[in-house]
Parts: structure tokens; sequence; C-alpha cells
């Protein structure tokens, strides 16, 4: 409470490392395998970066809408057995940016690593029935953004730049510094729009020498979230419902009562890593009201969209 921003952001990869049982098969870990890994990351997350006592703290998880049983069991498990916290409140994890609006009612748009989401909330309940998900993240933007990088260079320059290449901080640090989401503003609307550049830029890595970027590999890649994916599809986005994020959001509202879509779509929040890059909420604004007037159960609400913008990045 009373803290403006995370005193710190960490990576937990092992979170997402499934147990292989065949070469297309995959099972979810066992609640005691759970146990063994997140008491080593809570003692971690508590005692080593942020220096508190467990016992002295109440703890909200923003969790998954679809997390395992397994995964929640475990999780409560440590954190009153093992740190002894006095309380655990399960929080759906789309739902808390709303928040940070003042509104208990809105659609909010994840354009995170894995995959895209999309839920719609009513009055603080979230409308399970009206969550989906899109295949485009920034996993999938980040390989397309590697390969044509590696395509653009000489076998001898790809040799040299072998390590950094392999390193997933760095590649991201190209996707930010490098990318950007290109638009064109709406016939009567009076803004400056962000066209497809042709400059190159010099992006220097870690360990090795710059490389150029060129100017297509700078916005193509971005271009998955709104044209959808062909062959890219990996083991990360198998069982999302849609192949872009605009008919993710539209599936998404006409799957929500009726009463409710009027109210949500005035009130959109669009968080996750992918939505700092440059130009994506304009992109994102244009691209879902397209969607919403081609279709014909939601034509009527696509002169009530609104991106609500907020202060800070959730």
């Amino acid at each position: 409470a009373t803290e403006s921003k995370p005193r710190h952001i960490l990576p937990t990869p092992e979170l997402q490392v499934r147990a292989e049982r065949g070469a297309s098969l995959a099972a979810a870990r066992t609640e005691e395998q759970w146990i063994d890994l997140l008491d080593r990351l809570l003692n971690k997350v508590f005692f080593h970066y942020l220096s508190v006592p467990s016992k002295d703290r109440r703890v909200v998880i923003c969790d998954n809408v679809y997390s395992s049983v397994q995964f929640r069991n475990a999780l409560a498990f440590v954190l009153f057995k093992r740190l002894s916290v006095p309380s655990v409140s399960f929080v759906v994890d789309l739902v808390v940016p709303l928040y940070l609006t003042g509104l208990s009612s809105g659609i909010v748009i994840d354009l995170g690593y894995s995959c895209s989401r999309v839920l719609v909330t009513f009055a603080g309940v979230p409308v399970l029935s009206a969550f989906r998900t899109a295949t485009p993240g920034g996993r999938l933007v980040a390989a397309r953004l590697k390969r044509s990088v590696v395509a653009s260079m000489e076998p001898v320059q790809v040799a040299a730049a072998a390590s950094w290449l392999e390193d997933f901080m760095t590649i991201q640090d190209l996707l930010v510094s490098a990318c950007y989401v290109p638009f064109t503003p709406p016939t009567g609307v009076k803004c400056g729009g962000l066209p497809v550049s042709s400059k190159a830029v010099s992006f220097a890595p870690p360990v090795g020498e710059a490389v150029v970027v060129p100017a297509p590999c700078r916005w193509e890649p971005c271009e998955v979230f709104f044209k959808g994916v062909s062959d890219e599809v990996d083991d990360s986005s198998v069982g999302c419902h849609c192949s872009t994020v605009q008919e993710a959001f539209v599936q998404a509202l006409e799957s929500s009562p009726v009463d409710v879509r009027g109210v949500a779509v005035q009130n959109v929040v669009v968080v996750g890593g992918c939505a700092s890059l440059r130009g994506m909420l304009p992109r994102l604004a244009i691209e879902l009201q397209s969607a919403l007037r081609a279709g014909a159960k939601t034509a009527r609400m696509a002169e009530r969209l609104r991106i609500t913008p907020l202060d800070f990045a959730p």
C-alpha cells in the first residue's frame, strides 16, 4: 500500500516449464513438484527481494483464469504451512487493472508474452464465459524479429552474434528499442499517424559489435497482433481461441450478456509488455473499432468504444 511502483520485477521462467511425456504430449506438474518449486521461489521473494517477514504480510495472488488445481493447492500450502502468512486472497489477474480506472466494469486486454488475453468484467465479477485468448504475444513477435534480423545478416555476422541472439533479455531489448506499430488515423480524425519508416537503426548488444536492423524488421513482426499467424504457432499458443487480438475482443464481447456489453466496451484497459510498443494503443483502437463495425451484433457499439489511459503501466 501507498507504493506507486513495484519494488522488484523478476522473470520466472521456471513457472512456464511443463513436464514432457513424449514428442507431442506434455503433462502438468504434480502438487508435490509445485510445492518444491514454489517453496524456493517464494522464499527468495520474501527474504531476498522484499526483505520482509512473511508472518506479518497478507498476500493477494493475481492468478490466471484457468490455473490448475495442483498449482493453487501447492501455493496455498507453501504460503500457510511454510511461510505462515496470516491470509491469502486469490484474485483473477485480468480484473485487477480495472481498479486503476476507478470503475468496476470493463474489458481488459493483456498483450502478454505467451499470448494475448481478453476478459470482460461487470461490477467486479469476471464473466468467465467471455474469456478469450489470441495466439499473438511477445514471444511470437520476438521470434519473428530474431528470424528477420538473422536473415538480413551475413553468415560471418550471424556467427559473431550467436551469443546474444540466444539471450532472452537482449532480444527483448532489441524489440523495445527498435520496433514500432505503424498506424494511419481514420478519415476526419485530427492527429498525426505513425507511417511505415524506411529508416534502419543500429542496435548495440551487450557483447559484440553493433548490428543494423533493417526498416522492415522494425514493424513487420508486430503485425502478427492484427493479421494473425500462419505456420509459426509454437507449443505456447496451442489451445488459443483466436488468431488476432481484434477477433478475440469481438468474441469476448459477443459471449458476454447483452446488458453488460454497452457498459464494458466503454472502459477498455490495455496491459502487458507489448502494450508499451510505440504506436500500439492507437493502432489497437483503430483495429478494434473496425472489427466492431464489421460485426452485425457489435456495429452499434463501435462508437461507444473507449480505451482508458492509465497514469502508469500496470
